[in-house]
């Protein structure tokens, strides 16, 4: 019965060891890298961005401060990663829509030509960096000028 204790406790201090920490940072790292080395293809930032994250695995440890700065790495990347998906989100959401306008040919020729130059670079967009993203996209994010309708009478917002 003694021996169960003695066992528990040298996991335990096993468990939170400086070589299990590294350990798992480590494979925290690689599955990032994993997850999004082939989707990274075409951003630049993006791809910068796991470039550092697998040179940090490789990394040499020199005590804690690597694991932490490890850790931070990966929290700083965790944060890149959600401002970009919110963002491609919200261009993918955008792109569906003005996908949407052209098929329906609203507001007429000169609003299709509108919407078509707004579809490429929103498309173009994917691939830049999250600034530029957020620039691409709140430059084709309205709605066809009044002066290139067709009809005065014809507004987005109402067939969508």
């Amino acid at each position: 019965m003694k021996i169960i204790p003695i066992l528990i406790l040298a996991n335990l201090g096993y468990a939170l060891s400086e070589d299990y920490l590294e350990r798992e940072n480590r494979q925290r790292l690689q599955d990032v890298v994993n997850k999004y080395r082939h989707l990274s293809h075409g951003n630049a930032e993006f791809s910068r961005w796991i470039e550092k994250l697998f040179h940090a695995i490789e990394k040499p440890v020199f005590g804690t401060g690597t694991v932490i700065w490890r850790i931070q790495l990966l929290a700083e990347f965790n944060q890149y990663d959600k401002r970009r998906q919110e963002l491609e989100d919200r261009i993918n959401n955008r792109l569906a829509r003005v996908r949407k306008l052209i098929n329906l040919k609203m507001g007429g020729q000169e609003c299709v030509k509108f919407y078509k130059l707004q579809k490429t670079e929103l498309k173009n967009a994917l691939g830049l960096s999250n600034s530029m993203k957020d620039i691409k996209f709140a430059k084709n994010s309205g709605s066809c000028p009044k002066n290139l309708h067709d009809t005065n009478d014809d507004e987005d917002d109402y067939y969508l």
